[in-house]
């Protein structure tokens, strides 16, 4: 059975396996990095009629990009909790950030519906920048324009 990466899920038993399947895959996460690896360190690119290697970065157009970079963000967001935990306590950062549960990331876009006060900074995103896209009541997230009205977007 030949899977696409679609077909590829994590399982509550801690395995990798085809969906639809029940088939263990040998994938332990030393294999997932080392395919993560192969893919970022051989990302060639045309530009200016020559075949170049990206040296920097993560090539967009890569169908293994959006993976690898939700893996990044995720242990960094994973990373930044921790921390606000081991500073504030879980109990504080529950109380403080409850409202923050229904923040939805897209690969390197994230949407927060809370004031720009409480998004992590820069230095939690290993020098990002966090964009805010609002104006008002109008909210902009990936092309899409959400209104708020009272309490409600």
């Amino acid at each position: 059975m030949k899977a696409s990466r679609q077909d590829i899920v994590f399982t509550r038993e801690s395995q990798w396996t085809v969906k639809r399947s029940k088939t263990p895959m040998d994938w332990t996460m030393d294999r997932i990095c080392d395919a993560i690896n192969i893919s970022v360190s051989n990302a060639y690119v045309l530009a200016f009629g020559e075949i170049m290697l990206q040296t920097k970065g993560i090539g967009m157009g890569n169908d293994d990009s959006p993976g690898a970079a939700n893996i990044f963000f995720a242990m960094l967001e994973s990373e930044y909790v921790d921390n606000m935990i081991r500073h504030f306590g879980r109990d504080h950062i529950r109380d403080h950030f409850f409202h923050f549960k229904h923040h939805r990331r897209y690969i390197d876009d994230l949407f927060a519906p809370v004031p720009p006060s409480e998004l992590p900074s820069a230095e939690d995103y290993c020098g990002l920048e966090m964009k805010v896209t609002y104006s008002g009541h109008t909210v902009v997230y990936i092309g899409i324009e959400s209104r708020t009205e009272g309490d409600y977007m």
